[in-house]
């Protein structure tokens, strides 16, 4: 079928080449666990199964990537006699005494020691940046110090750019590599917009491109807007696009907001245009508030509207608080100035908390009003926990007293973990006091695992307890994966159990598959099922067609099946075209059908043209039709007419209903008569033409219990 877009797409998408290249880069992995090691009890050889069975089969090629380069750890450093504070090192001259200030840093206990970290990594100059990175290298701790060096590659960036680039690999793991990347690509454009978007428009055609031109737009707006605005045309039409042009249209406004807002309203795409107004605004009433207000108060009621005013609201009430009160609490009220109102009371919560509870009393009922007081009394519980207390427990037992209460304990948490749990005690059996146990377990778990799983067993068992041991395990389970392991191998089988030993595995197989997998082999069948399709997904992470043999190697049946999905999943994020090549080996029935349909939501995301080029070359079945449904879904946002032309190709009547449903059911929201006259004409059934057709109808009122608030 010959692909049908929007001229813009198509120039978006002429010249960009997929391909092997892209594999190459977006999948260079951190290591390759499956080189040199023989996988512990691996079952079978590469595309081994048992006799009359159907097997994945093994993947055609390997997507290659390089090694990074390898970087000795020195010896631990040993403890000098310097302080043994974690603030002192704050006030050292960096250059000198970075060292020092690392050795204290690294001595702090697990569970805190990222924030020293983060604080030491932001007293260091740009220039001397690679002096820390050559310090930090001494260390033998490689994950505390790989994550110092990933904070200070910005900084190096902006001196040296393509060294900066050149320790992603080494101190980043894949799921970090495109972010750490971005923002490398940010700080080199600070100083070097011009070489940046040089560098960034020589990446092959994906994500991380889309991602690093979005970046470097931000960069190169800084001087010259304009400029950024041209620059952000290369990446094609979505959310990393709107986000680079919001970017450039709001540093124009900041010296031109006329000519910037001249060019949005310009603008053809509604939802582009809409977002990008928004920020035009908000830069717009820094400067001038009182005429970016009445800008806004002349468009029509409705939630453009209301986003505007709100933005002008807060911008306003940050220059002159008085006089953005004033302005707000003097207009007509209506939905549009709801939002504004609720804007400036989330602006003044935290510093005058008394004042905002004065400014509630004219903010209508309704869920503006529910979302404001939880704000208010998440932000007092951080000035004057005491006080905050008192309030809440002041309102009416209603949901929004529900949902303040939850705010109020999550607060606390952060701030004083005594009164939070000598609040979170106070409260009666129920809901909210287990839903308070689980926020502090959860926050203490980061420094103390002991205390926290000894209040955890303070809960009931049943639901919240397993929730808590779920939120806790997250933690225990990235610092300490072994210590997690051994007192999970002491509970009892069942779903609590199972969750903790997924997270293990996801957390585990980030540091060392080998060692996983040897876990993993030594556990009961049914829970060694669990988790082998998460460990080999966060292999293929990193080295997908490594993890695609190991898979095809498995014996044939369930596990196999979904340690197949979940390589193809993350497989596609990296490289699309290899997972492709894999997934359409398959044989016909689900596993095809869910591969299939994760390949084309990566893929869609940055080549259209290539997608449907390639769905051109599946052969006819209930596969190829879910890939179809797919990149039709895609294809709404850029052309409704080409996605109902891709949908009406379908052969299989339930997958082909499903899609036009889902097409027609987003075309009725911004263009009605369009889509009722597709319908007419169409061939679907009825019921589903009355449906699509038939507006939602309100909802019924509902009466609440309150467990827990009520004294039960």
């Amino acid at each position: 079928m010959k692909m049908k877009f929007p001229v813009s797409v198509t120039m978006l998408a002429a010249g960009l080449t997929i391909g092997g290249a892209v594999g190459w880069y977006l999948a260079r992995p951190q290591s390759d666990p499956g080189a040199t090691t023989v996988v512990p009890g691996r079952r079978g050889g590469p595309g081994v199964a048992e006799r009359g069975t159907t097997a994945v089969p093994p993947p055609r090629t390997d997507s290659g990537g390089r090694k990074p380069p390898v970087v000795t750890a020195g010896p631990a450093a040993e403890d000098g006699t310097e302080p043994d504070s974690v603030e002192a090192y704050i006030i050292w001259t960096p250059r000198e005494n970075v060292e020092k200030a690392l050795r204290v840093a690294m001595r702090t206990p697990i569970g805190r020691r990222c924030k020293p970290l983060d604080e030491l990594a932001l007293a260091i100059a740009p220039a001397d940046a690679a002096y820390a990175i050559a310090v930090a290298e001494k260390f033998a701790r490689k994950d505390y110090r790989d994550y110092f060096i990933r904070k200070l590659l910005p900084k190096l960036a902006k001196t040296d750019p393509k060294a900066a680039l050149a320790y992603v690999d080494t101190v980043a793991t894949h799921n970090e590599r495109d972010w750490l990347t971005r923002q490398i690509v940010d700080s080199w454009a600070e100083v070097d917009s011009a070489g940046a978007a040089e560098w960034v428009k020589s990446l092959p055609a994906g994500q991380l491109r889309n991602q690093c031109l979005a970046a470097a737009v931000s960069g190169l707006a800084v001087d010259d807007p304009v400029a950024a605005l041209d620059l952000a045309q290369f990446i094609p039409p979505g959310w990393n696009r709107d986000s680079a042009l919001e970017t450039a249209a709001s540093k124009w406004a900041a010296a031109d907001p006329k000519a910037a807002l001249s060019w949005v309203e310009d603008l053809t795409d509604g939802r582009t245009k809409r977002k990008t107004l928004a920020s035009v605004v908000a830069k717009w009433a820094e400067a001038d508030p009182a005429a970016a207000a009445a800008y806004a108060m002349a468009l029509k009621t409705g939630p453009q509207r209301s986003e505007l005013l709100a933005s002008v609201a807060r911008s306003w009430f940050s220059a002159d608080p008085d006089a953005a009160i004033e302005w707000v609490w003097g207009l007509q009220s209506d939905s549009s100035i709801t939002r504004a109102m609720q804007s400036i009371i989330s602006s003044i919560a935290y510093k005058d908390p008394k004042r905002a509870v004065e400014l509630l009393e004219r903010v209508p009922a309704g869920s503006a009003r529910n979302s404001t007081i939880s704000q208010i009394a998440s932000s007092w519980a951080r000035s004057d926990p005491k006080a905050a207390i008192e309030w809440v427990q002041s309102l009416p037992d209603s949901i929004p007293k529900l949902n303040a209460m939850r705010n109020m304990t999550w607060s606390l948490s952060y701030i004083d973990t005594d009164l939070a749990l000598e609040y979170i005690s106070s409260l009666p059996e129920g809901k909210m006091r287990n839903d308070g146990i689980r926020q502090l377990a959860s926050r203490m778990a980061r420094w103390d695992v002991g205390e926290a799983i000894k209040l955890m067993d303070q809960l009931p068992d049943g639901q919240a307890k397993q929730s808590t041991l779920g939120s806790i395990s997250y933690q225990w389970a990235q610092y300490d994966p072994a210590g997690a392991a051994a007192y999970a191998a002491e509970l009892p089988a069942g779903a609590s159990k199972q969750n903790l030993l997924n997270r293990i595995a996801d957390s585990w197989a980030k540091r060392s598959i080998v060692d996983t997998l040897a876990w993993a082999e030594k556990l009961e069948d049914g829970e060694r099922d669990g988790v082998i399709p998460r460990i080999v997904g966060a292999w293929a992470s990193a080295s997908p067609a490594k993890a695609a043999e190991y898979v095809a190697g498995l014996s044939a049946g369930d596990v196999q099946e979904k340690a197949a999905l979940s390589v193809v999943q993350q497989w596609s994020y990296v490289d699309p075209v290899g997972a492709a090549a894999w997934a359409q080996d398959f044989p016909e029935g689900e596993l095809r059908e869910k591969s299939l349909r994760s390949v084309v939501s990566s893929w869609t995301r940055y080549d259209l043209e290539s997608v449907a080029v390639w769905i051109d070359t599946l052969s006819k079945g209930r596969s190829r039709d879910v890939a179809v449904e797919t990149f039709a879904s895609s294809l709404i946002q850029f052309d409704i007419d080409a996605a109902v032309e891709w949908a009406e190709t379908i052969s299989t009547d339930d997958v082909r209903n499903r899609s036009l449903t889902s097409i027609v059911s987003s075309w009725m929201r911004y263009d009605a008569d369009a889509a009722k006259k597709w319908l007419d004409k169409s061939d679907l059934p009825d019921e589903t033409k009355e449906r699509l057709l038939t507006p939602q109808g309100v909802r019924g009122t509902r009466s609440f219990h309150f467990p827990g608030v009520n004294g039960e």
